[in-house]
């Protein structure tokens, strides 16, 4: 079988990560996988994982499309060397995972797959395949009607962007009509989006499975609680807490944080993800970016719950990495993580109701975090997803 990946990066980032390790699993059962990827420094070392797009021309279409609103459009030359790749490979599947980081032409791509009758998966690892625009609709339901006179479009693109989302829906639509029934599966990588995926005009028509994301269980693992914090020199009397802010930028979560804290005083607070030079009370400790997995293992098993503050997520990586480490989550639900998680190591309330929030934190919950752990490593292990995705491979080729 031979299985061609796209995706915007490759390694580096959580779908980055995702096809890193399909790859890699893939090697080891004997699978011809590939891999394209757009954005990112070069790998040429890998004659099985090409790089399709310059940093100047996603650059100048990234700029233009935050004036003319054209996300998915653009990248003449990217979108070539695509075509020519998949030309070269003759993939019996081509997986599309995150193509928005601006190196592809989604709607040209989509277009010469259906002529040229190939299998495709396309992955829901955001909303945009079946938004036909944004990566995370929010509360707004025009994706399921068409569009238009969107009211985040500033937001998303700047505030000189043109507003073109009706015209862009109806192009991802298009682009997505008229494929052979039995060529197309959509997986998504929660039962959350999987459900809002089957309601789209756009995708609907198609087969829907829900494959959870896997992470490395080899660097996610039990750590015993005092342990870790002696090695790592904190506190083995206070109550601690860490909070993995992907996006610092979004002024909610950092308000949010900042409320609980206020409200937990005498508890120590670990902050990963936000700018170095962020500082707020001598009870946070920002630990800024941690790119080795097995030390931000033992930093979750330090703490006593994980923090999930965000509006929207698909899935949430925080939710699998710590429940691996054996370290329960409480937070907003924000649609995914809710739905992938482990309910009975979790708890979840209304988004922005930080009363309500610090309650859960304080909850008094025994666990046996051991166990937390062989729950989790089973349930978001990289086999499975590999396993799970292999199996939408074979049911496309049967058919």
């Amino acid at each position: 079988m031979r299985v061609l990946q796209i995706n915007c990066v490759y390694e580096f980032g959580s779908t980055g990560s995702v096809i890193f390790s399909l790859h890699r699993q893939y090697a080891v059962s004997k699978q011809q996988t590939f891999i394209v990827y757009g954005r990112g420094a070069w790998k040429p070392i890998e004659t099985t994982v090409f790089k399709n797009c310059s940093e100047l021309e996603s650059n100048i279409h990234h700029a233009y499309a935050n004036i003319f609103d054209n996300v998915y459009g653009g990248c003449f030359f990217a979108t070539n060397k695509i075509i020519k790749i998949v030309k070269k490979i003759k993939p019996d599947v081509v997986h599309l995972h995150c193509c928005n980081g601006y190196f592809v032409n989604l709607y040209r791509l989509f277009k010469y797959l259906k002529k040229h009758n190939y299998k495709v998966v396309v992955t829901n690892h955001g909303e945009f395949y079946y938004t036909g625009n944004c990566g995370h609709a929010f509360e707004c339901d025009k994706w399921k009607t068409g569009c238009g006179n969107c009211l985040h479009i500033k937001e998303f693109n700047g505030k000189w962007s043109l507003d073109r989302t009706h015209n862009n829906w109806i192009k991802m639509k298009n682009a997505l009509d008229g494929f052979n029934q039995n060529n197309v599966v959509v997986t998504s990588v929660s039962p959350w989006v999987t459900s809002r995926s089957k309601e789209s005009p756009i995708l609907r028509q198609y087969k829907h499975v829900t494959v959870l994301n896997g992470i490395n269980t080899d660097n996610f693992i039990y750590h015993e609680i005092n342990q870790s914090r002696r090695d790592l020199g904190l506190s083995l009397d206070k109550k601690i807490y860490i909070f993995i802010c992907s996006n610092w930028n979004q002024k909610s979560k950092k308000d949010y944080f900042e409320q609980v804290v206020d409200s937990l005083p005498e508890s120590l607070f670990l902050l990963v993800g936000a700018p170095n030079e962020y500082k707020y009370k001598d009870n946070v400790i920002n630990l800024g970016y941690i790119g080795d997995q097995k030390l931000l293992s033992k930093y979750y098993s330090s703490s006593n719950k994980t923090l999930l503050l965000s509006k929207k997520e698909t899935f949430s990586l925080p939710v699998a990495e710590s429940l691996c480490s054996g370290t329960p989550v409480v937070g907003f639900y924000s649609g995914g993580p809710e739905t992938i998680t482990i309910h009975e190591y979790s708890d979840f309330c209304d988004y922005g109701d930080i009363d309500t929030l610090v309650k859960l934190i304080n909850k008094d919950s025994k666990f046996d975090r051991k166990k937390i752990s062989e729950d989790a490593r089973e349930k978001y292990s990289i086999e499975r997803m590999a396993n799970s995705y292999l199996d939408v491979y074979k049911e496309l080729l049967s058919k």
